[in-house]
């Protein structure tokens, strides 16, 4: 009877610090730099409740209520990762319209494989949604602890700083993630006893990462550094230059593709603009 107090009494902590991390956006006015987060928060501040409800008035129903929880979850943890790449690639618009061709085509090849692994699964209709669900969920973890690996690699280059608000939640995205994959592989090789503990060490983790998000969140953003500071972000603006002159920056400004017979062009006159600024300088 205690553990499963316990086992319901997390979630609920969890939701209220959820709760403080939207008192602390709106009091900092961050629900406009951050819309998909915010709703990410609020799913997951309601969503125990919600629960709760269906477990108490509607059992039958719970494991609907479960694959429908999965698939959104599924969709604003997509979203925020989009919105935390936007966000530290905000100088570079070229590499932002890169990084949404490149989530947009990962988000539909993701659902097609979702979909055949569902229906290819053997079972009741049941074992082919969780089959599909399961699926989505631990590629998103992996892209997760990916986009992290990312910014690990790339902060000095970029003059990046993870007091910055982005950086935040995209290192507490990696964290929860990481702890989720081993605790889904330790499901596979453990007894239910020792899975339930691994899922209880798997919610602390996650309320200490909203708490890490809240104190982030709360206190001042540390300024960009430049160019001079980081010298090594020219190669970034000469990525982003080189893209701006490619089919798809055109795109994102207009509805028809560019011709792609544009690409050498292009690639050749932001080469002669580099030299030329080095010959100036020189």
């Amino acid at each position: 009877m205690r553990e499963l107090f316990i086992q319901w009494l997390v979630p609920f902590i969890g939701s209220g610090l959820q709760i403080f991390v939207l008192t602390v956006m709106v009091r900092k006015n961050l629900r406009k730099s951050f819309p998909v987060f915010f709703s990410y928060s609020i799913f997951y501040a309601v969503s125990p409740v919600i629960g709760f409800m269906i477990c108490g008035f509607a059992p039958d129903h719970f494991d609907n209520s479960v694959w429908v929880a999965s698939a959104i979850t599924a969709a604003l943890t997509f979203g925020v990762l989009y919105e935390v790449f936007k966000t530290v690639m905000k100088p570079y618009s070229a590499v932002i319209d890169l990084g949404r061709l490149l989530f947009g085509w990962a988000a539909a090849f993701l659902l097609l494989v979702a979909c055949v692994t569902g229906a290819a699964t053997v079972g009741s209709q049941h074992d082919k949604v969780t089959a599909g669900l399961q699926l989505v969920d631990r590629t998103i973890l992996l892209i997760e602890c990916g986009l992290l690996m990312l910014l690990v690699f790339l902060e000095k280059r970029m003059g990046l700083s993870w007091r910055s608000h982005g950086m935040a939640i995209a290192l507490g995205l990696g964290i929860s993630a990481a702890v989720d994959l081993c605790v889904s592989f330790f499901k596979m090789h453990s007894t239910v006893a020792t899975f339930a503990q691994m899922q209880f060490v798997n919610n602390v983790v996650y309320m200490g990462v909203v708490g890490f998000w809240a104190i982030a969140l709360w206190l001042p953003e540390a300024k960009r550094r430049t160019v001079l500071d980081s010298p090594s972000r020219l190669v970034f603006q000469r990525w982003n230059e080189v893209l701006m002159s490619t089919p798809i920056s055109a795109q994102a400004s207009q509805l028809a593709m560019a011709d792609v017979d544009s690409f050498i062009p292009g690639v050749e006159k932001t080469v002669e603009r580099i030299m030329a600024r080095k010959m100036s300088v020189n």
